[in-house]
């Protein structure tokens, strides 16, 4: 048992520091800058590397990142070849910590229960997508295939580790509570592991991320009541699992109250489109906001869009902090319909709060063409830069860390309308 207490404790440590390192990696790169002497960068700038470096990038991006092993506009294609592989290494790394020497199946089984859960930390870090993925420094795309591959590694394992514990004591009594408890958090998993798009057509989003949310609090709590009480280490990773997501919620919540100063924002609603309703955000405090950062708005209109938070583009940039944050939502089932019935008879106020900004600006500035490609509300992701692009130019903004002047030398937008009337809206600013 000492050998089985060593490889899933050494995973454990070995998957913290990973995130760890993530979230300091610009820490611990200023670090290494200071460590290494000149010499190490003036080599690595030589001839051969940076072209080596360019090749191996352009490969990995082409036959990794933008292809995928499934014909393509299949119901999966979104998973490229990366993303598979991904998920394979995880897979091989679990399974050598559960059989590597193990002694019996019945440890085998244990191994892999506990492996399980300590892979949940990828699921529980924190209720917020985006916050994690500001932290990890990784795009929004990318963490929530890491956290569906988390997903679908739990669902392997805990499966391995309930069959596996049935064949091996030969039955299993249903009127033990620990043992109900395991059955109702494997039904739970398996309906975790379903896709929100499958109910999309049903429910609002907002309902089932919130039906999402809730059951996977019940899980947990599942979890915690069926593993034994006498034994401190499988209890000890759902603890710790506990106090990251408690963590990460308080650090969320408190950042949300300073930018607001412990009041609420106020939200103008006007519907002066029919598909589109704007949304002007009156902020407690000045914020800054770069192109391409969205937030998770919340706006009690009714009983129940007190449970919801829908996130929103920002759809206005400015180069000083700015007081007022615009927000287009199209008009559909969920959140969106809720502010439709408030402003049905005329423009209305609210109350709201948001967390954010999340997300991260696009190096567009490093090109000296830019071409924006948007398709009827796609375009609210653009405008933030089109306006800070053209505010570059006029501008001639420096670029940062250089003594050069640096901007766009053109920039062109593609729109395509179905109807100009539903989109003609738009007016957020000069340019």
């Amino acid at each position: 048992m000492e050998l089985h207490f060593n490889t899933t404790f050494g995973y454990a440590l070995g998957l913290s520091g990973l995130l760890i390192a993530m979230a300091l990696r610009p820490f611990i790169l200023g670090v290494v800058r200071l460590l290494f002497p000149p010499i190490l960068t003036m080599v690595w700038k030589l001839r051969p590397f940076p072209r080596l470096a360019k090749r191996t990038s352009d490969w990995v991006t082409k036959h990794l990142i933008y292809r995928s092993f499934l014909r393509s506009r299949s119901s999966v294609d979104a998973y490229s070849r990366a993303h598979a592989m991904f998920f394979a290494s995880c897979l091989a790394a679990n399974l050598c910590c559960i059989f590597f020497q193990v002694q019996s199946w019945s440890e085998a089984c244990s191994r892999a229960g506990t492996m399980a859960m300590i892979n949940m930390l990828l699921l529980y870090i924190s209720p917020c997508f985006g916050f994690v993925a500001d932290i990890l420094r990784l795009p929004l795309r990318i963490y929530h295939q890491v956290h569906a591959s988390a997903g679908y590694m739990v669902g392997i394992l805990a499966s391995f580790h309930a069959v596996g514990t049935v064949v091996t004591k030969g039955g299993f009594a249903v009127n033990n509570i620990r043992n109900l408890l395991a059955v109702l958090a494997m039904g739970g998993i398996c309906l975790l592991l379903m896709p929100i798009s499958f109910f999309a057509r049903i429910l609002p989003y907002e309902i089932l991320l919130f039906i999402h949310r809730t059951m996977s609090l019940m899980l947990g709590y599942a979890i915690w009541r069926h593993l034994p009480t006498k034994e401190l280490f499988p209890r000890l990773y759902l603890y710790i699992i506990g106090g990251v997501f408690s963590l990460a919620m308080a650090v969320q919540t408190g950042i949300a109250l300073y930018r607001s100063r412990c009041r609420f924002h106020r939200a103008d609603l006007s519907w002066s489109s029919k598909p589109i309703i704007q949304v002007l955000v009156r902020l407690q405090s000045r914020l800054k906001v770069e192109p391409g950062q969205y937030i998770n708005l919340w706006i009690p209109s009714s009983l129940l869009s007190t449970l919801q938070i829908h996130p929103f583009t920002v759809a206005s940039w400015s180069p000083d902090a700015a007081e007022t944050l615009v927000i287009f939502a199209e008009i559909r089932k969920g959140f969106t319909s809720s502010l439709h019935h408030q402003v049905r008879f005329g423009d209305s106020q609210s109350f709201a709060m948001f967390t954010g900004p999340h997300g991260s600006r696009l190096p567009v500035d490093k090109y000296d063409h830019v071409l924006l490609v948007a398709t009827d509300l796609g375009i609210v992701a653009l405008l933030p830069y089109l306006q800070w692009l053209t505010h570059a130019h006029h501008a001639h903004q420096l670029e940062e860390g250089t003594n050069r002047f640096k901007s766009c030398r053109s920039i062109h937008l593609i729109w395509h309308l179905c109807d100009w009337g539903k989109w003609s809206v738009f007016s957020v600013g000069p340019f």
